[in-house]
């Protein structure tokens, strides 16, 4: 009986360990879903040459923002995008230390990383605009972008 007792309680072990492999591996296919993820880049471009190349395609709207400025500081970390708010179709975003974008990346790097960040902005639902809070400076300012911005962009196959 004791013997009885000891196969049947290593049974039960392995069955439920069984199960909770099979609820982890659940667990990450729902995570690993797009609309999950804490990070999101759609767009990589080239301001210079105005071209663009989409690296995340997705089969629905963007539905969270914050998911796309974790992408954009991620690619930038020496520059923190921060959210503020969405107004009606438009998002307000500031830089923390906008120093080193409007004084010292030039007029080409500030291109570059704005038109990084509003392209992949523009990418959420219902989102139209783009509004950059910057302080002043030689080489960028506050501005707002839109989707018309980037029009005559070519696109390229990666």
């Amino acid at each position: 009986m004791r013997t009885y007792c000891i196969v049947l309680a290593c049974l039960f072990l392995f069955a439920c360990k069984g199960k909770q492999i099979a609820d982890d591996a659940a667990e990450v296919r729902q995570t690993t879903d797009f609309s999950d993820s804490d990070t999101i880049i759609v767009w990589n471009c080239d301001a210079e040459n105005e071209t663009r190349s989409r690296i995340f395609q997705s089969d629905d709207s963007i539905q969270n923002i914050l998911p796309i400025i974790n992408g954009i500081n991620s690619t930038y970390p020496e520059m923190q995008l921060r959210f503020n708010a969405v107004s009606k179709d438009t998002v307000l975003v500031e830089l923390v230390e906008g120093k080193l974008l409007v004084n010292q990346m030039g007029s080409s790097g500030a291109e570059q990383y704005l038109s990084f960040a509003a392209m992949n902005l523009l990418e959420a639902k219902g989102i139209r605009f783009v509004k950059f809070s910057l302080p002043e400076g030689a080489h960028a300012k506050t501005s707002v972008w839109n989707t018309s911005d980037f029009t005559d962009w070519k696109i390229i196959a990666e």
